[in-house]
């Protein structure tokens, strides 16, 4: 009965350990399908997700191809406007050149102005010296007046016939004195008052003048600022290397170089960048600063310029090329097109020619003017610079203390008390009336 009992406990023991078993089983299968059931809607989200985000990229896709053919279309428009500027930017610098003889015209105006406005100064400085001398005259003629007339009342019934005689004669003097001195002063006035209508037509001139410096002086930043960026000032790596390389402060060829008045372009067609060079003493003593130099850099060697070259020769149309002196030597000149094809056949080795127009020729090639760039060329807008520069590199005129040494009075010359002037005229006193 025991073993039996034991027995069923042991088979009960058992069925419970796999029924615990079972339901393990089962909520592990329950646990694995509910994490199926996740993924699959998870799954099912991102798969909306992708079809939503291709429509959004096929729809931007569509929208930056019209952008595409639109920026297409705009460029196509552009084309004639940038050819326009161009014409525009040529007859600009016909008018620069055309206000820089104009303002040689006011520059020589100018110096004549400043002679008159100087002289002008001095004889207001004379006149109002003169009238201050007159007051203190009349002021003190006016004074003795009055003490003399105090006296005369004092004395009044005092004075015997002959000292009354000899006070009125004194009296006749003081007044004939004191009428010259108003009459002197008056003439002064008028003067004064000439003098200060001429100040202010001066002063309107300096006006004038004043504001035609001050565009002057834009127009010189205008191409200073123009000469710097076309020097490369604002190349970062440019600018870095030269100043590692202690060139900082080297002189630009473009600068230096001075060219015949008619060659500008012919010199500019020739050089092309080299223009921008920079001018250093000796190209071997850059040989290790060299293997890090920037793109573009273009280097020339000074002091090594021809003292003579060959006349005809564009190297003879400049001065200061420096080491392209040898160069610009074989390149010889023509006044025109029919000249240099003439000249074409009789042509050495390695020897061209070139035109003021910028056509050049050589043996058995051609090659005409590049297309004008919408900014002026580096040489002439470097001697435009040197043009608008020059009035300021003569000693500063003082016109702006022109008219300062004036005092402000009233106009006229009856109103000459506005300017401290006093016409107090005692009364003319006759013999018969201070007889007694």
């Amino acid at each position: 009965m025991r073993d039996d009992h034991q027995q069923r406990t042991d088979d009960f023991n058992r069925n419970q350990a796999r029924y615990y078993e079972a339901g393990a089983d089962i909520a592990r299968v329950e646990q694995s399908l509910e994490h199926q059931r996740e993924r699959s809607r998870q799954v099912a989200t991102e798969l909306d997700q992708a079809l939503a985000s291709r429509s959004e990229i096929s729809r931007e896709l569509a929208q930056d191809e019209d952008k595409l053919e639109a920026i297409n279309d705009e460029l196509a428009a552009i084309e004639p406007e940038q050819e326009s500027l161009a014409a525009q930017a040529e007859e600009s610098a016909l008018q620069l050149q055309a206000a820089e003889e104009a303002m040689g015209d006011w520059q020589h105006q100018w110096e004549a102005f400043s002679a008159r406005s100087s002289d002008t100064k001095r004889e207001a400085e004379l006149a109002q010296n003169r009238i201050r001398n007159l007051e203190q005259e009349i002021e003190s003629l006016i004074a003795r007046q009055r003490r003399l007339q105090d006296e005369r009342d004092l004395l009044d019934g005092q004075l015997d016939r002959d000292e009354l005689d000899e006070l009125l004669a004194r009296q006749e003097e003081l007044n004939l004195r004191q009428e010259e001195a108003v009459e002197a002063i008056e003439d002064a006035g008028d003067r004064l008052q000439d003098l200060r209508g001429d100040l202010r037509e001066q002063e309107q001139q300096v006006s004038e003048l004043s504001q035609r410096d001050q565009s002057l002086r834009a127009s010189l930043e205008s191409q200073q600022a123009m000469l710097d960026e076309q020097l490369g000032a604002d190349d970062e790596a440019l600018q870095q290397w030269l100043g590692q390389s202690g060139l900082h402060q080297a002189p630009r060829l473009a600068r230096q170089l001075q060219t015949e008045p008619g060659w500008e372009f012919a010199v500019e067609e020739v050089l092309g960048n080299l223009l921008q060079a920079v001018q250093v003493n000796s190209l071997e003593a850059l040989t290790r600063e060299l293997a890090e130099a920037p793109k573009g850099l273009a280097l020339v060697q000074a002091g090594s310029e021809s003292a003579s070259p060959a006349a005809g020769s564009l190297a003879a149309r400049v001065s200061n090329a420096g080491g392209l002196g040898h160069w610009l030597g074989q390149i010889r000149t023509a006044g025109s097109l029919a000249e240099a094809l003439a000249m074409q056949g009789s042509l050495a080795e390695q020897h061209s020619v070139i035109t003021p127009d910028g056509i050049w020729l050589g043996r058995g090639w051609l090659r005409m003017r590049r297309q004008i760039d919408l900014a002026p060329g580096l040489s002439n807008a470097n001697k435009r610079w040197k043009s608008l520069r020059q009035p300021w590199m003569t000693p500063k005129h003082d016109w702006q203390k022109v008219g300062r040494g004036l005092p402000s009075c009233s106009s006229g010359p009856r109103r000459q008390s506005s300017c401290g002037i006093r016409h107090n005229r005692p009364p003319v006193m006759s013999r018969e009336s201070c007889r007694p």
